[in-house]
């Protein structure tokens, strides 16, 4: 595991209410992004969705309007999940169930919202969960490449801080993603990195098992890009071998499928909601 040293993020005085968009009605949907992204990220998929359902856009701490992360040493998935709980249960009334969508970080914490709270949860739908605890000890090998990625985020050094968001950004986007990118543009995605490695921290830390996520009778549907990085399959194996009943589709994508195939991805996600639908009212 890579040592983490803490910089100092800048405050967010943003209330927190502007940290998610909340529109449409019928059974709610909870969406919640990857790092260095913020709820924009899945507006597509809300405008697809809202006539049918009512969907909750959640910005990740540090990350859009929401607040910076709390900077204790074990900060981790379940604070984040801690505070997307609390901001559903300002904004819902007490027992609402959901349905949770969740990419790359943000499927890490969908994860951990859906073991805080099984009872609400009426299905998941993950593309590539970066929840790098839940691989096993065999394929620590396959971890190798992101774990330096990860290193380079939590000990780098104010002046390499553009160097490191680059080695980030192409490795999850592709050679040569970073340098293309406007100056000012990788300045933003660069003042994010202190961030990245807290999410980091989460999503090689967090103590729990892939059988500590099975919920009998919650429909799961996982995502994965055929171009994604060999550790991203990895988490994709590890829930499916606890998931028998999952559906697991592959896309001709990479890791960031979902912004740069939506049309595609977006589909996907819709079919397994409205299974998930179907599937609830041919039990009750």
């Amino acid at each position: 595991m890579f040592s983490m040293t803490f910089t100092a993020l800048s405050p967010n005085a943003t209330a927190m209410s502007s940290a998610l968009t909340d529109a449409g009605q019928g059974p709610v949907v909870v969406l919640l992004h990857s790092s260095m992204a913020s709820k924009t990220q899945w507006r597509a998929l809300c405008e697809r969705l809202e006539p049918e359902w009512r969907v909750l856009a959640i910005d990740l701490y540090g990350y859009g309007d929401a607040p910076e992360a709390p900077l204790h040493p074990a900060f981790g998935l379940a604070d984040e999940a801690q505070r997307v709980l609390s901001l559903l249960d300002e904004r819902l009334p007490a027992g609402t169930p959901w349905h949770l969508v969740g990419h790359s970080y943000g499927g890490g914490v969908a994860l951990r919202v859906a073991h805080a709270r099984p009872s609400s949860v009426r299905s998941l739908a993950l593309y590539e969960p970066t929840a790098f605890h839940l691989v096993a000890p065999a394929f620590a090998a396959d971890l190798a490449e992101v774990r330096a990625v990860a290193r380079l985020a939590a000990t780098h050094q104010p002046a390499d801080r553009l160097e490191s968001t680059g080695r980030f950004l192409d490795f999850w986007n592709g050679p040569s993603y970073f340098e293309q990118l406007p100056p000012a543009r990788r300045a933003q995605f660069a003042s994010l990195l202190p961030k990245v490695a807290l999410d980091f921290q989460g999503l090689f830390g967090d103590p729990l098992t892939p059988q500590d996520h099975v919920h009998p009778g919650v429909p799961a549907t996982l995502i994965g890009g055929r171009h994604s990085p060999l550790c991203a399959h990895r988490v994709i194996e590890a829930l499916a071998g606890v998931w028998p009943h999952a559906d697991t589709h592959w896309v001709d994508a990479g890791h960031m499928g979902p912004l740069t195939h939506p049309d595609q991805v977006n589909a996907m996600i819709e079919r397994h909601l409205r299974a998930a639908i179907a599937r609830q009212a041919d039990t009750t």
